[in-house]
């Protein structure tokens, strides 16, 4: 008897017992379709647990016995990125690819389809990427989406409405997803994203991105 049997989602699967000496099969679960007429297959549609009862000869007689079967969907496919948070710099590509294991797969990018039956595919353009894969068993499993951003220009946000009122401070952030480095000008110094400053005062600092200098 089997442990468990794989199901494709929105499909039909097979519960087969190997039981020649087994007699007055009866199948009980959530999604049986039908049986045999032997009663040793179950056509069944729907994820759990299935019990099959059934008589067995013995050497010394016959005996009832149970056997429980689960079905189960095939894991879902994963995808990734490299760089893993999607975000390129102007003229690159990023790589989007699969760990799992496949006999088909079919990608899909902002463009429409992309002619590439593989693991991985390396794309330049900007967007959401999805991917149909077709496991070993014939099940046809869809993922995504996966984005793939560009980076955006560094600002500096300012907490409120940048009025500074005497005895008052007021945080100053500099918002730059990737940002290799972050130099702020006197008087303030130092990397940090964020400062606090308490007087009124002409503000600067220099941020990398993508390899280009800002100053902010």
């Amino acid at each position: 008897f089997p442990d468990s049997v794989l199901l494709c989602p929105g499909g039909t699967g097979t519960i087969v017992v190997q039981c020649p000496d087994c007699d007055q099969l009866l199948w009980q679960g959530p999604g049986i379709v039908s049986t045999s007429a032997l009663g040793d297959t179950a056509w069944i549609d729907a994820y759990g647990y299935y019990q099959v009862s059934f008589v067995a000869s013995v050497p010394w007689g016959s005996c009832p016995f149970n056997e429980v079967v689960v079905v189960t969907e095939p894991p879902v496919p994963q995808l990734y990125s490299l760089p893993p948070d999607g975000l390129v710099c102007p003229g690159d590509s990023a790589v989007i690819y699969t760990t799992t294991a496949g006999v088909m797969y079919n990608w899909e990018g902002p463009d429409g389809p992309i002619g590439a039956n593989n693991d991985t595919i390396v794309v330049s353009e900007l967007g959401n990427y999805y991917m149909q894969l077709t496991d070993a068993g014939g099940c046809v499993l869809g993922v995504g989406p996966i984005a793939i951003a560009g980076f955006g220009s560094p600002i500096i946000s300012v907490q409120g409405d940048g009025v500074l009122c005497p005895g008052d401070s007021i945080v100053l952030e500099v918002i730059a997803t990737g940002a290799t480095s972050i130099a702020w000008q006197p008087p303030l110094f130092g990397s940090s994203p964020t400062q606090v400053v308490h007087t009124p005062d002409l503000y600067l600092c220099w941020v990398t991105v993508c390899g280009a200098p800002y100053l902010l």
